[in-house]
């Protein structure tokens, strides 16, 4: 987006009959057909390489399917917030680890003081932990659905966040 921003893409764009809602919505789809196509690589050599101790290779690429929209959703708000390519990339950085530090994916969330663990519930993050949890220890499809549907509604609402903004 930032690219296209600087090419004066976005400005072509902005005389065109084509809302930034539909923009970021198609950008959204393109990257997510690529993401997809890695995660099912991903999961495919996980198989490969450890055979049948991975609890649900199926679930687990529909998870990471489901994060990997989400997170193209929140970098698509992200970078329409920012002008300056150098400093939507470097505040990214640190936005992405605290999120994966707070969220659960590099230590429990249970470690965490009570106040923590409910603040964290509102990342997208917390919610591709829990899933990935539930997999692991073989939790049934309808256990999957609040994480899945979170994950969704935060896709959703970072695409419309990216919306609101003015892309030019």
């Amino acid at each position: 987006m930032l690219e296209d921003r600087s090419n004066k893409t976005l400005l072509r764009l902005s005389v065109a009959p084509i809302t930034h809602l539909q923009y970021l919505w198609q950008n959204l789809l393109a990257y997510s057909v690529i993401l997809t196509a890695v995660n099912l690589i991903f999961v495919i050599l996980g198989v490969m390489v450890h055979g049948d101790s991975i609890p649900s290779p199926a679930l687990l690429f529909i998870i990471y399917t489901v994060f990997s929209m989400t997170a193209l959703g929140f970098s698509l708000a992200w970078y329409s917030l920012f002008r300056n390519k150098e400093a939507a990339f470097s505040i990214l950085g640190g936005i992405i680890i605290l999120m994966a530090m707070l969220g659960g994916v590099m230590w429990p969330v249970e470690m965490m003081p009570d106040y923590l663990q409910r603040a964290v519930m509102l990342l997208p993050t917390y919610w591709v932990a829990e899933a990935t949890i539930l997999v692991s220890y073989g939790a049934p499809m309808k256990e999957l659905v609040i994480p899945l549907v979170l994950m969704i509604l935060f896709g959703i609402a970072f695409l419309l966040l990216g919306s609101r903004r003015r892309l030019l």
